[in-house]
């Protein structure tokens, strides 16, 4: 019986072990099936990630150009505007400028000087220039100005208060005169007035003595020039303040007495040695002077003043 073989049961086992390979098959095919699904999600994801990041790079490779033109942009804007701006700027310090310095603040240097020897001079008021190129002057010219003229008023109130007389000792005297040197320059015809005012004339000299001591008082004090009381009209007759005809000169030989110089000076050479007469022009010419001054021993003289102010009409 031990010995015999059951064929039932090989059949049996044959097909158990049919079974098991079937199976088996079948789970290495579901295994395979899985594997190439995961493969699948894994190289599909694969993909995602490849596409994702080419996106990011397109996107970053688009944006940093589109910032580097928005920031030249915004520069660009800043540079227009503050070009504009300053432009204003510029256009209101000029403003400013043309009201504070004047409209030829610098441009006209020769009309500026002869606008303040004017007002040296008394010639202007303030700021009425007969200029022409100087008619508009800024508020520091103004200011300028009208410290020059205040100046020039406190000088001709010092000027007023302090020679209308003579001084002994510190003036020439002469016989029954006197000779104030006023260190203040004036045109001839204003130098004649400024001592017809007070009760004077503009220095002139008569004689070797008064020549002698006027030379000598120049010298002393360094003075190059001064005019000195002679005049000539129509008739070229050289007369002194008082309207009599000059009786005593000391011209320089090479004086050439030329028309229109009908104003007398003396002047000196280039070391103050040596003094002599000169004829020149009456007007924007400024000299210093002397005034001549009746002292009072001699009262009679100073009614010839009241006679000669015709001369100032001329």
């Amino acid at each position: 019986m031990d010995g015999s073989v059951n064929p039932a049961g090989t059949q049996q086992r044959q097909y158990t072990s049919g079974q098991q390979q079937q199976q088996n098959q079948s789970s290495k095919q579901r295994s395979r099936a899985l594997d190439e699904e995961d493969g699948g999600s894994r190289g599909s994801g694969s993909n995602d990630s490849r596409r994702r990041s080419g996106k990011e790079t397109n996107n970053v490779m688009y944006g940093v150009p589109l910032v580097a033109v928005l920031i030249s942009g915004i520069a660009l804007t800043g540079s227009v505007f503050l070009y504009f701006n300053s432009l204003q700027l510029q256009a209101e310090i000029d403003s400013l400028k043309s009201i504070v310095v004047g409209g030829d603040a610098g441009g006209n240097n020769q009309a500026a000087t002869r606008h303040k020897d004017q007002l040296r001079h008394g010639m202007v008021n303030g700021s009425n220039s007969s200029g022409g190129n100087w008619s508009s002057p800024g508020l520091v010219q103004r200011f300028k100005d009208e410290t020059e003229r205040l100046r020039a008023d406190v000088h001709r109130l010092n000027l007023w208060a302090n020679f209308s007389s003579c001084l002994t000792g510190s003036d020439v005297m002469i016989g029954n005169y006197c000779f104030r040197f006023i260190d203040y320059e004036l045109e001839f015809w204003k130098a004649e007035k400024f001592c017809i005012v007070r009760n004077g004339h503009l220095g002139y000299i008569e004689n070797k003595l008064a020549w002698n001591k006027t030379i000598t008082f120049m010298m002393t004090r360094g003075l190059q020039t001064v005019w000195t009381g002679l005049y000539k009209k129509t008739q070229k007759k050289w007369r002194y303040m008082n309207n009599h005809p000059a009786t005593f000169t000391v011209w320089e030989e090479s004086n050439l007495f030329d028309d229109g110089d009908d104003c007398a000076f003396i002047r000196s050479d280039l070391f103050k040695t040596r003094y002599r007469m000169y004829d020149g022009r009456c007007k924007r010419i400024f000299r210093p002077f002397f005034c001549k001054f009746v002292m009072e021993k001699n009262k009679k003289e100073t009614n010839k003043v009241s006679q000669s102010t015709s001369i100032l009409n001329r």
